[in-house]
């Protein structure tokens, strides 16, 4: 599980409430296609996960948006393409959850 400050929180669901309408802020559409280009799965490789978490905790804890692209950029264009893959798939489970909710 990341570990999330809680002044983060609220952060973190706006950004995954922009996404699931498409509009993902943290990311630029130019590398979201080339992550995917290739393979639609979101899911992360059991090898890969505990990489991901740690490079995402790290992500949500940047004190700003701006801080967080700063920090995204910063990073290997492999561990870029990691933490577009985790994100995605938190997004497809957040929207699986919610409409699991309202049905």
């Amino acid at each position: 599980m990341v570990s999330v400050e809680p002044a983060r929180m609220e952060q973190v669901e706006y950004l995954i409430s922009q996404s699931a309408q498409g509009h993902h802020i943290l990311f630029d559409t130019d590398t979201i296609k080339k992550v995917f280009k290739n393979d639609l799965q979101t899911a992360i490789p059991k090898e890969k996960v505990e990489e991901a978490r740690q490079f995402l905790s790290e992500l949500i804890n940047q004190p700003s948006i701006r801080a967080k692209r700063e920090y995204l950029s910063s990073l290997p264009e492999d561990i870029q393409h990691l933490l577009i893959k985790t994100y995605f798939n938190i997004l497809e489970n957040s929207i699986i959850k919610k409409r699991q909710n309202i049905s």
